[in-house]
């Protein structure tokens, strides 16, 4: 009843219409891009803590920012000398 081919004037409304097989499917070669991912992700670490020591220090660090400044300014005032 049925054969391979469907006939070349059945139209795709018909129950009897099948699509020809197209072979196998052409193998992926999209390229993983691990690189990138490790790059965007250390540049992503790196903003992230930039912008955690800066929220620090103007809130809960600022004495011990203030404090270090102080400290490295009296050193090199000290080796400067009079």
């Amino acid at each position: 009843m049925f054969s391979d081919k469907p006939a070349p004037d059945l139209p795709a409304t018909a129950p009897e219409w099948r699509m020809s097989d197209a072979g196998p499917l052409p193998e992926s070669n999209r390229r993983r891009r691990t690189w990138l991912w490790v790059l965007l992700g250390i540049l992503g670490a790196c903003l992230l803590v930039c912008i955690g020591l800066l929220v620090w220090g103007n809130t809960i660090g600022e004495g011990t920012i203030s404090n270090l400044a102080t400290r490295a300014a009296s050193e090199a005032t000290a080796k400067a000398g009079p």
